[in-house]
């Protein structure tokens, strides 16, 4: 759960939860959860799609893909028509996930 709420992030959330990045690693492996390259790598068996090569581009497209629709949560919240009442806790993750599809922009084009 509180990988989630960091986003994946590992080093934040092994700061918050208050053990070392390593051991957080040792944790998840042991627990059989993939890491990000190693649920690349699956899919990529499991459909015959190299993704390596552009791997940057589609998590850019992911996060910028979620945080659109996000941003329309939001837009029903503001609207008065969102069905749930986690809407608006849920649509703030536009920002986020903006900032982060951003970061990887910066970092890698």
């Amino acid at each position: 759960m509180q990988l989630k709420k960091f986003n994946g992030n590992i080093s934040k959330t092994a700061n918050f939860v208050g053990m070392e990045r390593s051991a957080l690693h040792r944790k998840l492996k042991g627990l059989g959860i993939p890491n990000e390259m190693q649920y690349r790598d699956m899919y990529s068996e499991q459909t015959g799609k190299d993704l390596s090569q552009d791997w940057e581009f589609y998590m850019i497209y992911s996060l910028f893909k979620v945080a659109a629709i996000c941003q329309g949560i939001l837009g029903r919240v503001r609207d008065g028509t969102a069905a749930s009442k986690h809407a608006e806790e849920r649509g703030m993750n536009v920002f986020p996930l903006s900032k982060g599809a951003w970061s990887i922009v910066e970092s890698n084009f």
